[in-house]
């Protein structure tokens, strides 16, 4: 999750970070001072200008369960494989025609998320999903 919500803020995406785990929320503030992106990872709305960018992005400690997803057009999940069913019925709060990167585990076969393609196989596989 780390890297990929850094790296979307430096292309100029808003991305947000959600983690239970507090060490991994400490991990991923220290990974954005150590980059460069800024000391306090809570920056909306992305802002350039001549003499600075400000990078767009944070990272919350949060159970995923009790976060609400409508606001986002895109979603990663690096979930568990035993969480990927339970997550089905949240991520259908996403509005129709989001998008959801699956890594390492695929969804269960359900209504809400058409399978686009697999790129990958293996512990490195991404599933990409569209919201009906």
């Amino acid at each position: 999750m780390i890297s990929v919500v850094l790296q979307c803020a430096k292309e100029g995406y808003r991305s947000t970070g959600v983690e239970l785990n507090s060490i991994l929320v400490a991990y991923s503030k220290y990974r954005s001072i150590k980059e460069g992106l800024g000391k306090e990872a809570r920056y909306f709305p992305l802002i350039k200008t001549t003499s600075k960018v400000v990078f767009c992005f944070r990272f919350m400690r949060k159970n995923i369960f009790k976060t609400d997803l409508s606001p986002y057009e895109t979603a990663v999940i690096f979930g568990a494989e035993s969480l990927m069913g339970d997550l089905v019925p949240k991520l259908s709060e996403m509005r129709s025609n989001t998008n959801l990167l699956a890594c390492r585990f695929p969804l269960p076969e359900n209504d809400a998320w058409k399978l686009e393609h697999q790129i990958g196989e293996g512990i490195d596989a991404v599933w990409v999903y569209k919201r009906n």
